[in-house]
């Protein structure tokens, strides 16, 4: 079987699976594709809005991550289960991890300015943790 006729078949079965998909949960396969059409409704119109999100590191995954859910659904669509949750994880993890840091990084700055930090100022953060990991510097300090 050559490399072309692998594609033909491997197509063939994909476009199998989205209408088998669709027949069996057609309310289900609507939510998929109503998600992916609303995404772009998520990123703020506002220019203060949309600077307040970009702002922050879960606004930035959450714009940026559009892509990776519009694949998920695909993959749903698809029948390719464990590559959409392992994604989904992705998605999940990259939040969370998100969250933790930019609370770390503002209660500090909160607590000591009285204001939110720039997004320079975690980048330079993120930075200087690396090159502590780097340098295996570490304090039993949090």
């Amino acid at each position: 079987m050559s490399f072309e006729n692998y594609l033909i078949e491997y197509t063939g079965i994909m476009q199998e699976v989205m209408k088998e998909t669709y027949k069996k949960y057609p309310v289900e396969t609507e939510m998929l594709f109503e998600f992916i059409d609303n995404w772009i409704d998520l990123i703020p119109k506002d220019k203060e809005k949309f600077f307040q999100a970009t702002n922050s590191l879960s606004g930035i995954i959450l714009l940026n991550s559009w892509k990776l859910t519009n694949w998920i659904s695909y993959e749903i669509l698809i029948g390719k289960y464990f590559e959409a949750i392992r994604n989904l994880r992705f998605v999940f993890e990259g939040s969370l991890f998100a969250l933790i840091i930019e609370d770390a990084i503002e209660s500090r700055v909160f607590e000591k300015w009285g204001s939110l930090s720039s997004l320079s100022l975690k980048a330079e953060v993120f930075r200087l943790w690396e090159e502590c990991r780097k340098r295996k510097i570490c304090k039993k300090e949090k």
